[in-house]
């Protein structure tokens, strides 16, 4: 049986990776979560755990780094598998310290993790490289000839949260007015 130990387990993403884990026997799995004062972990009751561990949720990143290897030792957990994009930049950022004690779900050099979890810079990376995708304007983007309706997406999302669907240019005008200049759109056609 192998360890491994799952981050972020305050995230309902990381009980759908303990659940899809849990559907092999060779895993044994360890959950990190944030210690919070106004929720409770559902994870942390899951069958599927061989143990779960909170830590302090304003640790500095060095605080963090150091506990997470002091669990891995603990658990001699043999893969860590961060959830969220900041605790992937955590272990991207302190790779080599880690993997003198444990192996890291595969993470890319922080430049191409930056590059893909910013919408906007990962369309420049596809038309760059000719790889087809939606047609991506900036936020800016008022010589455009666009056609509606258009997507407004936040530059750093996941899971179709803050997108706003608008269907003319007065309803653009409005939206930009309330939304944050880091969004963007793309086309739906």
């Amino acid at each position: 049986m192998i360890d491994v130990m799952v981050l972020d387990g305050e995230s309902g993403l990381a009980l759908k990776v303990v659940r899809s884990l849990a559907l092999s026997p060779r895993w044994r799995i360890h959950v990190i979560g944030l210690a919070s004062e106004t929720r409770w972990h559902p994870i942390a009751c899951s069958v599927h755990l061989a143990s779960f561990h909170i830590l302090a949720p304003n640790l500095s990143e060095d605080g963090f780094v150091w506990e997470l290897m002091r669990i891995v030792r603990q658990t001699r957990a043999a893969l860590v598998v961060p959830i969220l994009e900041s605790t992937s930049l955590v272990l991207i950022r302190n790779r080599a310290k880690l993997e003198t004690l444990t192996r890291l779900a595969l993470l890319p050099e922080e430049t191409d993790f930056r590059a893909a979890i910013d919408k906007y810079s990962l369309a420049r990376v596809m038309t760059a490289g000719a790889i087809p995708h939606p047609p991506t304007h900036a936020w800016n983007a008022d010589g455009y000839d666009l056609k509606f309706p258009q997507l407004i997406k936040p530059q750093r999302s996941s899971g179709g949260q803050g997108i706003v669907k608008v269907t003319s240019r007065e309803e653009l005008a409005a939206t930009r007015a309330i939304r944050s200049p880091e969004s963007f759109f793309t086309g739906l056609h």
